[in-house]
């Protein structure tokens, strides 16, 4: 993932508060944690939430691969059975056989004409074309991929999320072929075991302020188990996205489709630090929430158990539960937006070469499962950075990591 950046989270803020602000009531105010007066446990809380609703919205992200609730379910319960690991896996087989060879001839774009005298008087003039013969090449290219999902060493045994066989015919001018005769992709893999148990368990995530290894909300075993799960994911993902992108759509190079259309950018990502000054508005409302959560999307159960898993937290400055099961609900609303604008750019999967709509959806969910990844941890960086700063402030003068350290 990349670094934290403060002009990027800023930013991204103030994106995500733009949202926010239509998804509340309007007299709600929402604020970036250092604009908000607060104490020192208030950021381990922060820290808190954040790692919920990461948990939450990375749900919403798997199950735009096709991994709804039962499925999540069957394989956590394989998983815990023989207490094997649960892996998302992509394999892609790639054939490139010759078919025929065809010569054509080819007039020039340039004409050539000469004039001259003719006997009887008068001009004559005569227009000439350069004819080229041409021999082309013919290839067939087909590929077969699939998106699925297996528990412990036994990939055979899987939960199949997404395939697709496609075929594209190669012109080429040389008889070398253009691609491998047979290319097989070493599998991209991810173990998400670990968000699973996060999810499905009911278990509420919160740092251990008593382990002796708990420096800050920050630096902590639980933060760094969980940033450990969306740096995996966000390769992970990435690759995928490459595989796609850089690999496979370059084969087909007259599609004259919109690519562009193919991006995360209006999806919302409800992983972000906020604070919020207490009013009566924001007392727990939990069957108004459960209501305008379901009416979202019919596969929003999974991402809501996740936001209620979350305790009301300690801090009345952080978002509540009810906040963050509409805020799962406007990402999964978003999601499916975007998905709906890719699917009227791109061929349906039935009729189409290489590029279709089924590959576009998956990459839109792919770049949002990134999105998440990294403002997860550009939220918990940033309350890092503003501890720092306030370190500064108190202290007259920068902190650097040893004195930071001492001082934690």
């Amino acid at each position: 993932m990349e670094k934290f950046s403060e002009t990027r989270f800023r930013r991204k803020m103030e994106k995500a508060l733009s949202t926010v602000r239509k998804v509340l009531e309007n007299e709600r105010h929402p604020e970036v944690p250092a604009d908000v007066d607060h104490e020192y446990r208030d950021k381990f809380s922060l820290a808190d939430v954040l790692s919920q609703t990461y948990v939450g919205a990375m749900l919403n992200s798997l199950q735009s691969l096709g991994l709804d609730r039962a499925k999540l379910e069957e394989l956590y319960e394989k998983a815990e059975q023989g207490k094997r690991a649960v892996t998302l896996r992509l394999t892609s087989e790639e054939k490139c056989a010759f078919d025929r060879e065809e010569t054509r001839k080819v007039d020039s774009d340039t004409q050539h004409v000469t004039t001259w005298k003719g006997a009887i008087g008068g001009m004559i003039s005569r227009a000439t074309k350069t004819v080229t013969k041409v021999t082309e090449y013919f290839w067939h290219f087909r590929v077969h991929y699939e998106l699925f999902a297996f528990v412990g060493s036994k990939p055979t045994d899987k939960v199949s999320l997404l395939s697709r066989s496609a075929k594209y015919t190669i012109v080429t001018r040389s008889k070398s072929t253009p691609r491998p005769e047979v290319s097989i992709l070493p599998s991209i893999d991810c173990n998400i075991s670990a968000l699973l148990k996060q999810a499905l368990t009911g278990a509420a995530f919160t740092i251990d302020r008593d382990d002796e290894q708990c420096r800050t909300p920050r630096r902590n075993p639980q933060v760094d188990a969980q940033l450990n799960l969306a740096a995996a994911y966000y390769v992970w993902a990435r690759s995928v996205h490459a595989y796609f992108a850089e690999r496979l759509f370059p084969v087909q190079t007259d599609h004259g489709l919109d690519l562009a259309a193919i991006n995360a950018e209006a999806v919302f990502v409800p992983v972000f630090p906020t604070f919020e000054r207490y009013t009566e508005l924001r007392s727990e409302k939990p069957a108004a929430a459960s209501s305008s959560s379901s009416s979202a999307s019919p596969s929003s159960s999974s991402s809501s158990s996740a936001a209620e898993a979350a305790e009301a937290p300690s801090s009345r400055l952080v978002l509540q539960p009810h906040d963050i099961e509409l805020f799962l609900a406007e990402q999964l609303r978003s999601l499916e937006e975007q998905k709906t604008v890719v699917a009227k750019s791109l061929p349906d999967a039935k009729k189409a070469k290489l590029i279709s709509s089924q590959e576009g959806s998956l990459m839109v969910a792919l770049l949002h499962g990134k999105d998440v990844c990294q403002h997860y941890a550009d939220g918990v960086d940033y309350v890092e950075e503003m501890l720092r700063q306030q370190l500064i402030a108190a202290l007259g003068k920068v902190v650097g990591p040893v004195e930071f350290a001492n001082y934690m």
